[in-house]
C-alpha cells in the first residue's frame, strides 16, 4: 500500500520541480539620440504543459512590453507603449527549433530548445516612444515588463490556459522614474 501512494505522489512532487518561470534579464534604460531605450533579456522556464504544446506543434509567443507615462500626482497616464513578440516553434521534419521576432520577421533556428532558451537571455531594445529631449516638463516613470502571451494560443487552448499556472507568466514591471526640467 506504501509503495501505491508513493508511486501517486512522485508525479505530483515531480510537477513542483519544473514550474514555469519567466522573467527579466538584466534591465536597463539609456537614451539615445535623445530616445530613451528599454533593453532587456528573457529568461523563460516553461513547465510540462507548455513544453508538451510546443512539442505538438503549438507556437508560444513571448511579449517583451515597454512603456512610458507621465504622472499626476499619484496616477501614472500612459503616453507611450511598444511591444516586441517573439514565437518558439518546433520544427518536427528537421527536430530543430525556430525564434523569430514576429516585427522584423528574423528568423533563427536551433538544434536544441536550450539553444534557444540562451539566446532570450540576450538583450533586446524597446523603444516606447519617448523623446527625453521632447517631453513635457514633470515626472515620469518608464516601465519594461516580460509575458507569455496566451492570447495568441489556439482557441480551445486559451480557456484552461487562464485557469494554470504553467500557461501565466508575467514578470513584474521594472520602473525607473526621473524628472523633465
Amino acid at each position: 500500500m506504501g509503495f501505491i501512494l508513493l508511486g501517486l505522489s512522485a508525479p505530483l512532487l515531480a510537477n513542483d520541480d519544473t514550474r514555469s518561470s519567466i522573467a527579466l534579464v538584466e534591465p536597463t534604460m539609456d537614451r539615445n539620440n535623445g530616445l530613451l531605450e528599454l533593453s532587456a533579456g528573457v529568461n523563460f522556464n516553461p513547465g510540462a504543459e507548455p513544453l508538451e504544446a510546443l512539442e505538438n506543434g503549438v507556437a508560444l509567443v513571448i511579449a517583451l512590453q515597454g512603456r512610458a507615462s507621465r504622472i499626476h500626482w499619484l496616477i501614472a497616464r500612459e503616453k507611450y507603449r511598444e511591444t516586441r513578440l517573439f514565437e518558439i516553434r518546433y520544427l518536427p521534419f528537421s527536430r530543430h527549433y525556430q525564434l523569430t521576432d514576429l516585427g522584423s520577421g528574423e528568423r533563427e533556428t536551433f538544434p536544441r530548445l536550450s539553444m534557444v532558451f540562451d539566446d532570450l537571455r540576450r538583450p533586446r531594445t524597446l523603444v516606447p516612444g519617448l523623446d527625453a529631449d521632447e517631453a513635457e516638463a514633470g515626472s515620469w516613470q518608464v516601465q519594461v515588463r516580460v509575458y507569455l502571451d496566451i492570447t495568441r494560443l489556439p482557441s480551445p487552448m486559451r480557456l484552461p490556459a487562464w485557469f494554470s499556472r504553467d500557461w501565466r507568466l508575467s514578470s513584474r514591471w521594472h520602473t525607473w522614474r526621473f524628472e523633465v526640467q
